[in-house]
């Protein structure tokens, strides 16, 4: 039997073995639980854990994630492999909705899960992985004699000041910057993989690396609209870029860097080739610039532009000008020197879509970029996972949900909706248009209450507001329900489509704690209610929320504490609100102030005390306080 013990604490952690689902030992001040091989640490054992054993990797997570639940089995198939095979690793996981003190000193923001590997009590950021056997063989590597951590080298990564900041950075055409505060947790782990990595960049001349601390740098802050840090900024001749890998480690930090110091565009001498090679590329944008000198204004735009798409859409620098009048060109424009085309992704395009469009504009940034924007999206374009955000963050959107299929042969099904989709474009100029995969977007059809449905083509439309409209639901879609639809949407003739449960009927009486909303009511007893509402949005297996709950309900009963205030709640899994409500973490508590029931304030802490959410309600809603308790 092997045992894992940990540093001056003297307990075989054999002891919790999988022989049962879940095993409490018991440890001096706290106790050490564990579950399928995965240890649960909480406020108490979190330190003397982390401190006190070699190698720990701790997943920080809340109950509800998708992504967590997903990672779950792989994560305690791996403890357990690794509870045999190399007892100097151990794998913990820690609720941040249950223990939020722990989440703040660490540094772990939002609800999405999120690994830290301890070596010798130091803080790494760590890869997400796919299955436990990758992860059993990355721990088993870093487990051995020789391995040593990211090994930083801040003499590489000079320190640069507000004073200094920008004339320091138009001397150069690529630089790196990190941005980062003093007393940030996260921070010291990016500064950790950042300056690591510079020691494998080194071979880059042109490539220069800073870093900046925001809290001695209070107009940068403002002047580049810096959100939030650790974050990592790419600065060509002055110019600021965004760093965009999704993981911030040391292969990623090389790999992304090496690929943005190239040029963002293909060579070409001739027009043809370059259209060639994006169509190469059916499903994406390409933009081509024809230029014959590198030294004018339009090129350096066009760089620019390039620069910033360069992730989601193809460039291409043409050398020499096209002859418009060659029997090979199909051109419907005359290119010229100085021309910038925008070719929309050629498999998309349906007979009402121009091939290829021209800029005809000023040499301004935003001009160019909101006109290359407009004209990548065909009249009806596919809308994927990767480009909703990006390419499809327009509103209003319609969106015809089908089984997309392009492979040879069976793309005419595709191509039959998708035109059917596109007789539709002329109803409103002011609406994009677009199909989507019904099993890429499964969530997106549950709420437009359309899963249920089997039909080919499923239609809905996501508005101005957020908020979902699913169309008819017909055997046949012809055009003359789907222009019917587009319009009752642009005449405000639609309703939002929430998901409810039953109203209760347990708490209809005025004397109850706390009201029930639901979707079905939420308009009634929170946006109608001549009083302000402290609505909370819970969800389930949620510990905090319960916790919230609790406070609301003992607050509530105290009528004369704020006697003209409605407390509510909702499980906002089971239901759906206005968009405006819709939270980004559990629980969250909003107050609803009568006069403007279109801006609820968020409660802005995790921290649910008595004191806390009565400061919160006594600054928003000071005027239904009872009089005593002011």
């Amino acid at each position: 039997m092997t045992f894992r013990t940990m540093r001056g604490l003297g307990v075989p952690l054999s002891l919790l073995a999988v022989l049962a689902v879940s095993v409490v030992v018991s440890a001096g001040d706290f106790e050490l639980k564990q579950e399928k091989d995965v240890l649960l640490l909480n406020s108490k054992n979190f330190h003397h854990v982390v401190s006190t054993h070699e190698i720990v990797l701790v997943l920080f997570h809340v109950p509800w994630d998708n992504a967590y639940r997903a990672m779950l089995p792989e994560f305690e198939k791996a403890a357990t492999q690794l509870e045999k095979d190399t007892p100097s690793v151990l794998l913990a996981r820690l609720d941040t909705s249950l223990y939020p003190d722990v989440a703040k000193e660490v540094d772990i923001r939002g609800d999405a899960a999120q690994l830290i590997y301890y070596h010798l009590s130091k803080p790494y950021i760590f890869e997400e992985f796919g299955t436990a056997d990758k992860l059993i063989k990355s721990l088993k590597d870093r487990s051995q004699l020789m391995y040593t951590p990211p090994r930083p080298h801040p003499e590489l990564v000079d320190e640069l000041s507000q004073h200094e900041f920008k004339t320091t950075l138009k001397k150069y055409d690529f630089a790196v910057v990190a941005f980062y505060r003093e007393n940030c947790p996260s921070c010291v782990r990016l500064l950790v993989e950042y300056e690591t990595a510079v020691v494998n960049l080194t071979d880059l001349p042109k490539a220069r690396f800073f870093k900046t601390n925001l809290d001695t740098a209070p107009e940068l802050v403002k002047e580049y609209e810096i959100a939030e840090v650790p974050i990592l900024k790419i600065f060509r001749n002055g110019k600021m870029f965004n760093f965009k890998p999704e993981h911030k480690l040391v292969a990623a930090i090389i790999d992304y860097v090496k690929k943005q110091i190239l040029p963002p565009y293909k060579e070409f001498d001739q027009l043809e080739k370059a259209e060639g090679w994006a169509r190469s590329y059916p499903n994406k944008a390409a933009v081509i610039g024809v230029f014959e000198k590198t030294s004018g204004a339009n090129f350096e735009l066009f760089t620019d532009i390039a620069n910033y798409f360069r992730e989601d859409y193809n460039f291409a620098w043409v050398k020499k000008v096209p002859s418009n009048e060659s029997p090979l060109s199909l051109r419907p424009v005359a290119i010229v020197d100085g021309s910038i085309a925008v070719y929309p992704p050629f498999r998309h395009l349906s007979h009402e879509d121009k091939k290829i469009h021209v800029y005809a504009g000023s040499q301004s940034f935003e001009e160019l970029s909101k006109y290359i924007v407009k004209k990548t999206v065909p009249h009806v374009g596919q809308r994927t996972m990767r480009n909703k955000d990006t390419t499809y963050a327009v509103r209003p959107l319609l969106i015809g949900y089908i089984d997309v299929d392009w492979s040879k042969g069976n793309d005419d099904d595709t191509t039959f909706h998708r035109n059917k989709i596109a007789q539709v474009v002329g109803v409103s100029k002011e609406m994009t248009f677009a199909i989507s995969d019904k099993r890429e977007f499964k969530h997106e059809l549950s709420r437009m209450g359309l899963s249920n449905y089997n039909e080919e083509l499923l239609v809905g439309i996501i508005g101005t507001n957020g908020e979902y409209y699913p169309g008819p639901v017909v055997e046949m879609m012809n055009l003359k329900i789907l222009t019917d639809f587009a319009q009752d949407y642009m005449k405000n003739k639609l309703k939002p489509y929430h998901r409810t449960q039953s109203p209760p009927t347990s708490d209809d009486s005025d004397d109850y704690p706390v009201k029930t909303v639901v979707g079905a009511t939420f308009r009634k007893l929170v946006l109608r209610h001549d009083k302000p509402v402290a609505l909370l949005a819970h969800r389930p297996n949620c510990p905090l929320c319960r916790t919230a709950l609790n406070l609301l309900h003992d607050m509530g009963e105290e009528k004369s504490l704020y006697p003209g205030l409605v407390y509510a709640a909702m499980d906002f899994v089971a239901n759906d609100p206005p968009a405006r409500f819709t939270p980004k973490t559990y629980p969250t508590l909003f107050a609803v102030p009568p006069g403007d029931k279109k801006k609820p304030i968020v409660y802005p802490s995790r921290n649910f005390t008595r004191e806390a959410v009565m400061e919160f309600l006594d600054l928003h809603i000071a005027n239904y306080r009872h009089k005593d308790e002011l």
